[in-house]
This record gives structure tokens, sequence and C-alpha cells, in this order.
């Protein structure tokens, strides 16, 4: 149980602890506002010291920024303005930033560039692309460090690819990379010049080449020898100047017709056309090279560069004119074998050699209407099967020489004819003979009854021709284009200057040095026109002038035939008649004249009477 004590009673100690605790919070609270003033001086010293040093941090980088941007804006002029096209790409590929000179050189718009995820669009083959991405992972750190270049191709925005030489380097303190590159292609395109120039020089063709614009930029040895025309006068020029040394004129050739149609070839002259891929051939007959009209075949193909884009056509010309003329007279050749062959009285057999017999491979169409066979039961068959029995060991023997070879002789056979009657004839073994080598045969066989039948008709024809020339007064003689005698036929041998011996093989300038030019005149013209030309001439004839009117006739290319008729006996007649009428003329001058004059007289002497007479009467 508590006691409970009185107020009255509490000792005055209560009072002092009181009063105590009082005094002890106040210092307490004393300190504590000594210690805050004591932090709020040293916190406003610290701040104050902060402020300082970020105030000086704040103007050093104002600095910093301020030669950074100086710097920056150095550097973004010189990427701006810089010849070689730069990219600035993230390591992801995409293209952050490109220069002017990219532009430039792509064809590339902003907005195109927006468009591209990434810098491998721009590069043409696949195989590229994984070069220069080996390329980039050995890329150093430092961008002092260089790594070198790389070849690539480029595809501008017009699809034309570049050549080109590609550098990259990193931005230190970044992911980014600079990509710069340079354009070769005109470069690499000379050099591919030069290489193709070198190249053909010495080709035994004539070849020449031109780029896009049309420019020669090669003409080798051999086109200088076929046109006259040097590689220095000609590589650099445009504007066609090198179809002038081939036509005289500047005009589209084959060279610039790779692409052209058949028909358009027709249209320019250009024969015998054909392509081979891009490989364009055909022929021309109006060419004049060193002005000599010759035939050329050409051949045209577009130049390519290693990327496949055209940088140009070159074209190779051949002079095929003697071929071209050989041809010709080997179309000609067989069109007169075929003649002769189709027209012949004679069986004209050809013969292949197969396992030691000789097979007929053709007949003249005269075999079935002399045997009776048709030619198609006779092709392929040994001809030896044609011959009687009798004739067959004889024949075989007759066509060998004792050395073994194949020879050429005649003898007389007889072949069996579809009624199985034997026909005798004259068989005639002519081998053919290449390098040395009998490949083939030809078998002529005349039957002997037409043989006597044919020798009848040609004494009685040479009979009937000599009748004729004996009948011609006329003087017939064949000169070529030169003028030499080929032929004088001996129809008036009184009326040549010279003997027919002493003319043939000779030239009218070897006969007449001062008259030739006047005969070659007629001659020349005659073939030119292929039209007869008639002129008239004299010669001393056996000690007098014989006055002769000629006409001249073509007969072949390069033949011709005069036919002269002795007209002195005219020209005398003529002389005489001028002579006549010139006495006439004189007399009528000289009887004019008298009778003038006496008139005159009379007239004088009647006006005289009428003046002396006076009287009317008279008068009257």
């Amino acid at each position: 149980m508590k006691k409970w004590i009185s107020p009255t009673l509490v000792p005055p100690l209560n009072i002092y602890r009181a009063f105590n605790s009082l005094i002890f919070g106040i210092i307490f609270a004393l300190i504590a506002v000594l210690i805050f003033i004591y932090w709020n001086r040293s916190l406003q010293r610290k701040v104050k010291e902060q402020t300082s040093l970020l105030v000086h941090d704040i103007e050093e980088r104002k600095k910093i920024e301020t030669a950074l941007f100086n710097s920056e804006a150095k550097y973004r002029t010189l990427f701006e303005n810089n010849s070689s096209p730069f990219i600035i790409s993230e390591e992801n590929g995409s293209i952050l930033l490109v220069n002017n000179a990219f532009y430039h050189v792509t064809g590339f718009s902003e907005q195109d560039v927006k468009n591209i995820t990434h810098w491998s669009e721009l590069i043409t083959y696949p195989e590229d692309v994984n070069k220069i991405i080996d390329y980039l992972k050995f890329l150093p750190e430092s961008s002092h460090e260089s790594q070198g270049s790389i070849d690539s191709h480029m595809t501008a925005k017009n699809g034309e690819i570049r050549d080109i030489v590609l550098t990259c380097a990193r931005i230190p303190g970044s992911t980014q990379i600079v990509i710069s590159f340079i354009d070769v292609t005109e470069r690499n395109q000379t050099k591919n010049i030069q290489q193709l120039a070198n190249l053909i020089h010495f080709i035994p063709d004539a070849i020449f080449a031109i780029n896009n614009d049309g420019i020669v930029i090669a003409w080798n040895r051999a086109v200088e020898v076929m046109t006259g025309v040097p590689a220095s006068e000609m590589i650099g020029k445009g504007n066609y100047e090198y179809s002038i040394p081939f036509y005289g004129v500047r005009k589209p050739i084959l060279i610039n017709l790779t692409s052209a149609s058949i028909e358009e070839l027709h249209e320019k002259q250009y024969t015998h056309i054909s392509r081979q891929g891009n490989f364009l051939i055909a022929e021309s007959a109006d060419a004049k090279p060193k002005g000599e009209k010759r035939v050329l075949q050409g051949f045209a193909a577009p130049l390519f560069d290693e990327t496949g884009m055209i940088i140009g056509a070159i074209e190779g010309i051949h002079d095929i004119t003697e071929l071209t003329l050989a041809e010709a007279a080997l179309r000609k050749s067989e069109a007169n074998y075929r003649t002769i062959v189709d027209t012949s009285p004679a069986i004209i057999f050809s013969l292949s050699f197969l396992e030691g017999k000789k097979i007929i491979t053709s007949i003249s169409p005269v075999f079935t209407s002399i045997t009776g066979w048709s030619i198609n039961e006779w092709i392929g068959r040994p001809i030896m099967e044609m011959f009687h029995p009798e004739d067959s060991a004889l024949f075989q023997n007759q066509f060998i020489s004792p050395d073994g070879q194949k020879k050429h002789s005649a003898m007389n056979v007889r072949i069996i004819t579809k009624s199985g009657e034997y026909l005798e004839g004259n068989y005639i073994n002519a081998p053919i003979i290449r390098d040395g080598i009998n490949i083939s045969e030809l078998g002529i066989f005349l039957d002997v009854a037409e043989l006597r039948r044919a020798e009848c008709e040609l004494r009685s024809s040479e009979a009937e021709l000599k009748a004729l020339f004996s009948s011609i007064i006329d003087v017939v003689i064949v000169l070529d284009s030169e003028g030499k005698y080929i032929k004088i036929a001996p129809t008036n041998p009184e009326n040549l200057y010279k003997p027919a011996d002493q003319l043939i093989g000779k030239t009218l300038y070897e006969i007449f040095p001062e008259k030739a030019d006047y005969y070659m005149s007629y001659i020349t013209q005659c073939l030119q026109t292929r039209q007869p030309v008639q002129f008239e001439y004299f010669l001393p004839i056996q000690d007098k002038i014989a006055w002769f009117s000629a006409i001249v006739s073509p007969l072949t290319d390069n033949t011709v035939i005069l036919v002269a008729r002795d007209i002195s006996e005219i020209k005398l007649s003529e002389e005489a008649i001028m002579l006549a009428n010139k006495k006439l003329n004189l007399l009528s001058k000289i009887t004019r004249h008298d009778i003038i004059n006496l008139l005159a007289g009379l007239s004088g002497y009647i006006s005289l009477s009428l003046e002396l007479v006076t009287d009317p009467t008279v008068s009257d």
C-alpha cells in the first residue's frame, strides 16, 4: 500500500532538476544552432567551390563545343565538297550520310538513298559483296591504320555498271564506318582499248574498232594497207570518218549496224547476211578502198568489258574479190559443164570408187534415149555390169598403167541396152586427180553410129562454112579489150593490112602506133555499152588508099568482132560528085556574074536612050 505524500512536503531538489534540464536543453539548442551555422557556412563554401568548378567546367565545355563545332564544320565541308564519293554507314550496313560526289557519280537522289536499307544494294555482284564483308571484318580499329583498297563494281541509277576502287575506315569512338570509292571505269576502258589495239595491230585481216560515241579507238596495220590511211590520221576521229576510206562518203557501215534487221542491211546494199549470236557477217560489193572497186566481207560485233557492259564495236574486213570472181567462174564452169552434159550426144558417166569397183553416181540424160534404160536403174551399180563380158576384162586392164596407176585412155566397148542388145561405141576414161590421188572418174561413151553421123555433119558443116566464108567479101576480125588480134576469118585476105599470121597475137598499138587510140575508142565504147558501134577508116592497101566502113559488135565480156567492108569505090564516087558539084558551083557563079554584067549594061543603055529622046512622038 502506497503512502501519499503531500506536495508541500516535496523537497526543493525537484525544482533544481527541472531547472537543470531546462538549462541543458537551452545549451543543447545553442550547440545545435552553432553546428547548423557552421555546417551551413561550410555547405555554402562547398557550394561556392562546386559552383565555381561547375562554371569553369561549363566554360571549358563551351570552348570544347565551339572547337568541336568548328572542327565538324571543317570536316563536313571537306566531306560534302570532296570529289570522291563518301558513304557513312553503321556496322549493320544502314547508310547514315552520303556526300554530293556520291549523288553525282551514281545518279541517285536523296530520297533514293533513304530507300536503300543496306550499302550492299549498291554493289553489282554478290561475290563482290562477300569480298567487301570479309574486307570489313579485318578493318583496323584505328583510323591511322590502313588495310588498302579493294576492286569492286557498283550499279548506278541508270543501270550502268561502274568500276570502282573502294576504301573503308572506322570512325574512332563509334560504330560507324566511312566508305569512299573512286570511279575507274573510263581508266579501265582506256586500258582495255589499248590492250585491244595492241592485240589486233598485227592480225592479217583489216580490223578497226569504235567506242560508244563512234570514235575510232583502234585501226590496225592491215586496214592501213587496205585503205592507205595511217592509224595516226584515223584514231580519235568520229562522225563516220572511218567509212570514207571504204565508200568515199560518211555513212553508217556494218560496225554501226550490229543490231539492224535483215531488211535494213539489204537497204544498205549488204548481201550474204548471217548472224551468229552477237556476230554479224555480211558482204558489200560497192566498196572502193584506194579508188578500186572491191568485194569485201565484213564481220561486226559489240565490244564488251569484263563486266559485260557494251563499250563499243569492232569490225573485221576481208577482201574476197578474187574469191568472188573464182566462185563466179566456177559457177559458170559448172553451168557450162552441165550444159555440155545435158546436150552432149555422148553418154557421160560420173564414177566413184567403192571396194575396188567403179560405181555409177550420175549419167547424162541422153542415156535413156540411147539405151532405153532409165537413169535410176543404173545409179549405184558398177559400170562393169553394163559392158559385154568380153569387154570387162579388157576394160579393166586397158585403164591400168604398168605402175598400177589409173590412166587416161580410150577403147571400143559394147554396152547392153534394155532390150538385151549390145550397142558398140567408143569409151573414154578420164580420171579426176586431186593432190596426186585419183578420187573419181568420168566415163564418156559415144555411139559409133552417132559418131559417124556427127562426122558427116561436121564435114558438111565445114564445107558450108568454107563456102560461106568464100562468098563473104568483108574483113572479119576478133579482137580483145586490149586491141589484140585473136582470130581473123579467111574471107578477104587481100583487104588485110598485113598477112593474118603476122597480125594474130599482136595488138593495134603494135600494128598502128599512131591510129591505135582511134580504133580502141570504138572497141571500148562497144564493150561498155554492149551495143554495136559503126565508124570509118582508111588504110594503105597494095600501094593505094582503101576506105572501109566497120561495125564493131560485142562478142564476149572482153572480146569484139569487127566486120569491115571496102567502100573505096563509094568514096571515089563521092569525091567525084563533090568535085563535079564544086565545078558546077564555080561555073554557076561565073555565068551568073556575066549575065548580071550584061543586064547592067543593057539597063544603062536604055536609061540613056530615054534621056536623049525628047520628041513625044518618037518617045511613044
